[in-house]
């Protein structure tokens, strides 16, 4: 999920309600214009958000696009 613009900035979080450790891979893609903004991989803990990455808020219009990938084939 992504949080609030702060100090020009877009944060972009993981939450893994799962009890154990998860390794999750992503793309971040800004559809308006087709551009790859991010991809990688991170480790979560379990019961636990972490912060993926931050982005520097649009100040045009911008519709990003998420997608993941938990190491079991789960997607979204």
């Amino acid at each position: 999920m992504f949080d609030e613009p702060r100090d020009g900035m877009l944060s972009l979080y993981a939450v893994n309600d799962l009890p154990q450790d998860q390794k999750l891979t992503y793309t971040v893609k800004n559809l308006t214009d087709g551009n790859l903004l991010s991809q990688g991989e991170i480790n979560t803990q379990a019961d636990a958000s972490s912060k993926i990455l931050s982005l520097p808020a649009f100040e045009d219009y911008a519709f990003l696009y998420v997608e993941w990938e938990l190491e079991d084939g789960t997607a979204g």
